[in-house]
């Protein structure tokens, strides 16, 4: 009997140790650490999955590369498979810091934008009168939201087919989950991919 209690002890200690030896601690410049179980970079912006419901995104800038990388033990973040292969439609610039403007949303009726409202507010649309190349040429359709975010353009360019996010904090801003394509200095969101 008492075998058996000290191998079941035994045993839930190996489970409890395993799980917590699976986290890593990524480092920002603030100071703060976070316990995450996975970390990829895509599209110039580092994911951190903290939990499987919690993703945080930062952006290089934020984020104190030298200690989250030693703590990883790697040299550099992965990237999802293809990105390595997409070349940026131009060189990009220098990142720049820039003020956080709020949404804007898009009148598809006459192509101009609305004054300025919360993402959240934000009505669907066809998409109307947007560039052609916001619905990747027609790829995509239903424009859910525009977001004006001109630091970005060092990162993604003039154009960026960026595909599916869930959404979440993005530019100071709350985006919405869709088909996100960047064409310099808007993300344009949409509903549907064709």
């Amino acid at each position: 009997m008492m075998k058996l209690v000290t191998a079941t002890l035994v045993s839930i200690a190996l489970l409890l140790s395993a799980g917590a030896a699976t986290a890593k601690t990524f480092y920002l410049k603030d100071g703060a650490t976070i316990e995450y179980r996975r970390v990829w970079q895509q599209g110039g912006v580092i994911h951190v999955l903290i939990n499987r419901d919690t993703l945080v995104s930062f952006m290089p800038e934020e984020v104190d590369l030298k200690r989250s990388l030693r703590a990883a033990g790697l040299k550099k973040f992965p990237t999802p498979r293809g990105e390595k292969r997409r070349k940026p439609a131009t060189h990009p610039a220098t990142r720049k810091k820039a003020p956080q403007p709020r949404a804007q949303e898009w009148n598809p009726a006459n192509g101009e934008k609305l004054s300025s409202v919360s993402s959240d507010d934000s009505a669907p649309s066809s998409g109307g009168d947007a560039p052609p190349q916001a619905s990747a040429n027609g790829k995509y359709a239903d424009l859910l939201q525009v977001m004006n975010c001109p630091r970005d353009q060092g990162s993604y360019g003039e154009f960026s087919d960026y595909g599916w996010w869930n959404g979440g904090p993005w530019c100071g801003q709350s985006g919405k989950a869709g088909y996100w394509v960047w064409v310099a200095p808007n993300w344009y969101v949409w509903a549907i991919r064709r």
